[in-house]
């Protein structure tokens, strides 16, 4: 059966790299030899510039008799041509802290082109690497392969969405086999199970055929391993209602797996939630929560019931509330996040404060740059500073994060940006330093923000960030003044 279209399929990467490394690498800039710009132009590992030896030898410095003849149009031109590529092929990245965690679920964030890049990188891993031993990226091509030979389905493609699922797995260094996903799941130790994965490339590509195969040869479509979500999960986030519903058919009411909490499987199941609520879909989200074959379907008694507990009675602390919290505070819906914590009773000890019921969640949605949401919650009572703890104030988080949007709109509410002092990362002016920004510097001076003579990190940052004028401004402002990185 053909593919339908996905969520993320059509998402276009910031490089797409050839399988093997002698071949053309595609940018969507290039520059040819005459240095005449060019869209889409090929550049083979022949045509090197001085970037791409640098980058192959990060030893060899500017007095290099290539660069003294340099000229600031090749500087500029070539630099876009050949950084990327030269930068994939020297594989520093796979050691280098990618921050993927930070990137699930990425659907639901707002990023500057981080998450193109690594996706970028993370397809020409796949499609270069041999080693199995390195990573995972031999094991995403092997389902790609797998899957191509079994549908006919186009095999750059599919690598290209293989790999965004990847980045929805979170792994932390992806050239480190044991930073992928080794958490426990709900029946299987952790590791590769190349039949689960397949499972849930098929389920989120809706190829219906295979994943009817795969079913038979019992594989458990609740039950993950190590590269992506499982395939509940992510026929719930593509909006595939046939798969779930078929999904749920397979699986009992309610079934313990093993000792531990988090260790059961039934037709209601957490990931489902939690894939709808990303989805912010509420139809998707009701499938999820009230399958039709479940048993309670024929009780109109227990229409509303939530496997077997009363609606608004779910304990959060329990394994099925926890999953519905967590669908909760990852939905960038305000009807769904509404929808689903009707479930929960209201006791909330634990996960939220009773001073401050939404503090955790606003912080959750500033990181990730759901303007709306905060505005939400700000709405609902949340404490404008968040909750106090290792990252700072929750203007801090957005003025760190680049979402200036959202420090706009908590400057407006009231935010102090002072609050909380200096965290471990330095003071909201530190994170509007150290994105450059002078905009945000003096915006957040004109908000009371305090330069404080002994805090040397927030002029450091401005340095690294090589703003000239940022620098001046803070050191006219007596920033870092009694350090001894200002002769203090």
């Amino acid at each position: 059966m053909a593919a339908t279209k996905s969520p993320i399929t059509n998402a276009r990467p910031l490089a797409a790299v050839s399988p093997t490394q002698m071949r053309p690498i595609v940018l969507p800039w290039s520059v040819n030899p005459g240095n005449e710009c060019k869209s889409h132009a090929h550049v083979s590992r022949s045509n090197r510039y001085p970037w791409y030896q640098l980058l192959q030898n990060p030893r060899q410095t500017p007095s290099s008799t290539w660069w003294y003849g340099l000229k600031f149009a090749d500087f500029a031109c070539s630099f876009y041509e050949s950084f990327i590529p030269a930068l994939f092929e020297t594989k520093l990245l796979d050691t280098f802290g990618s921050g993927f965690e930070n990137f699930a679920p990425w659907c639901n964030k707002r990023y500057y082109g981080g998450d193109k890049l690594w996706h970028a990188y993370l397809v020409y891993r796949v499609r270069s690497e041999t080693d199995p031993s390195i990573g995972r990226f031999v094991a995403v091509r092997k389902v790609a392969e797998t899957l191509n030979a079994r549908t006919g389905a186009d095999l750059d493609t599919t690598i290209d969405t293989l790999c965004r699922l990847a980045l929805e797995g979170a792994p932390g260094l992806p050239g480190f086999r044991n930073r992928w996903y080794t958490g426990m799941d709900a029946e299987l130790p952790a590791g590769h199970y190349p039949g689960l994965s397949l499972l849930s490339a098929a389920t989120y590509l809706h190829h219906v055929s295979l994943v009817k195969e795969l079913l038979e040869e019992g594989h458990c479509p609740a039950a993950r391993d190590d590269l992506f979500p499982c395939a509940m999960h992510l026929a719930a986030w593509a909006g595939h209602a046939d798969l779930l519903e078929l999904f749920q058919e397979q699986l009992p009411e309610f079934e313990k797996t093993g000792p531990y909490p988090d260790q059961w499987r039934g037709k209601v199941g957490g990931k489902s939630v939690l894939g709808a609520a990303q989805r912010g879909d509420m139809d998707m989200v009701r499938l999820a929560v009230y399958p039709p074959s479940r048993a309670a379907a024929s009780f109109p008694e227990k229409a509303t019931d939530f496997v077997d507990i009363r609606h608004g009675e779910v304990a959060v602390r329990s394994p099925l509330g926890r999953y519905l919290y967590l669908a909760a505070s990852k939905t960038s819906s305000w009807e769904v996040r509404q929808y689903i914590m009707g479930f929960l009773s209201k006791d909330l000890d634990g996960v939220e404060r009773k001073d401050n019921p939404h503090g955790h969640s606003l912080i959750s949605h500033v990181e990730s740059g759901n303007l709306e949401m905060v505005r939400h919650l700000l709405d609902a009572g949340a404490n404008v500073h968040g909750v106090e703890g290792y990252g700072g104030s929750a203007l801090f988080r957005a003025v760190w994060a680049c979402h200036e949007d959202v420090a706009d709109l908590l400057l407006e509410r009231g935010a102090d940006p002072n609050k909380y002092g200096i965290s471990p990362y330095g003071t909201t002016l530190t994170a509007a330093a150290r994105s450059g920004s002078i905009h945000m510097v003096r915006k957040l001076l004109d908000h009371g923000t305090k330069i404080v003579e002994w805090d040397a990190l927030t002029l450091l940052r401005a340095v690294d960030s090589e703003h000239t004028a940022l620098v001046e401004l803070l050191l006219d402002l007596g920033a870092g003044a009694g350090t001894d990185i200002c002769g203090g």
